[in-house]
C-alpha cells in the first residue's frame, strides 16, 4: 500500500519520500540512513533491511531512508530531498512520531 500511494502521489507531482524502520537491518538504531536516492540503491538489504531494499528497487524515483526514528529520518528527507510528502510504512505502531513531529513545529 505505502509504494502504490508513493507512486501516484509522485505521478500527479508530488515530491514524496517513504520512511521504512529498516527492521532488523545494521541500520535501523544508526539514526536515519538514504536506503535509495531515488536514482540508485545505495544500501544492500543487510545494511538496510529486506523490506527497504525491496521498495528502494520499486520505487525509481522516489527516495527511501532507513532508521527507527521517523522524526529523523523525516527531517532527512526534508532537508536532502525537498520532500513535500512523507509516506511511513508501518509508521504508526508507536506514537514517537507524532510526539516528536508535533513538539518541534
Amino acid at each position: 500500500m505505502a509504494c502504490m500511494l508513493a507512486k501516484e502521489l509522485s505521478a500527479r507531482g508530488w515530491r514524496v519520500a517513504l520512511l521504512n524502520r529498516g527492521y532488523h537491518s545494521k541500520r535501523e538504531k544508526g539514526g536515519a540512513s538514504v536506503m535509495s536516492d531515488g536514482r540508485m540503491v545505495l544500501l544492500t538489504a543487510e545494511e538496510g533491511g529486506d523490506e527497504a531494499s525491496l521498495m528502494a528497487r520499486s520505487l525509481m524515483g522516489i527516495p527511501v531512508l532507513v532508521g527507527r526514528d521517523r522524526a529523523v529520518s523525516g527531517r532527512m528527507a526534508v532537508e536532502k530531498f525537498d520532500a513535500q510528502i512523507l509516506i511511513l510504512d508501518d509508521g504508526f505502531h508507536t506514537g514517537s512520531f507524532i510526539a516528536t513531529s508535533t513538539s518541534s513545529s
